[in-house]
């Protein structure tokens, strides 16, 4: 469809990388900028249990839904939604995520940083990419203040996907 992620940028396919390593068996996934929905359905085709995909651009919600249909995986196990953090967080079975992707422009995943960490449970993971290599090391300073634990670089230059775990708290 005309919405993003084809699977030909190279930071989408950091992030299929990322989750081809280390697939999502049984996770409750968030699919933030969900694009055209390439690395929701890939995680449900690699073992998730369910994924919320949220977009604010209308057209990519209606291109998830349609590819989706095309590979047969049902609204039950991914839901699509026009939004973004306000959806999640609003999430009626108040969800905790066992991973949030999010393949965004570096100012925007900052802005939102913050609230990954409500929206996920002790150890649980985010991948983060469109981010360009020069952004990289401000961003890892700005998760680790927030108690996230960098785990793992892809880079395909000039990007870079990052990968972090929460940390344990009290």
């Amino acid at each position: 469809g005309s919405a993003f992620g084809t699977g030909s940028h190279p930071s989408t396919r950091l992030c299929l990388k990322a989750l081809e390593k280390n697939p999502p068996c049984d996770f409750t996934i968030a699919d933030i900028g969900c694009g055209s929905g390439i690395l929701g359905i890939t995680s449900i085709l690699l073992g998730a249990r369910k994924v919320i995909a949220v977009d604010i651009d209308y057209l990519s919600v209606l291109a998830t839904q349609e590819n989706a249909k095309l590979n047969n995986i049902s609204k039950d196990v991914l839901r699509v939604a026009c939004g973004s953090l306000e959806v999640l967080e609003s999430e009626p079975n108040n969800y905790s995520f066992d991973l949030v992707v999010c393949n965004i422009l570096a100012p925007v995943i900052e802005s939102m940083a913050h609230s990954f960490s409500s929206l996920t449970r002790n150890h649980s993971r985010i991948i983060l990419s469109g981010i360009l290599v020069d952004q990289a090391d401000h961003l890892e300073s700005r998760f680790n203040h927030l108690g996230w634990k960098l785990v793992s670089t892809l880079k395909e230059q000039p990007w870079i996907l990052l990968e972090f775990r929460k940390q344990q708290t009290s």
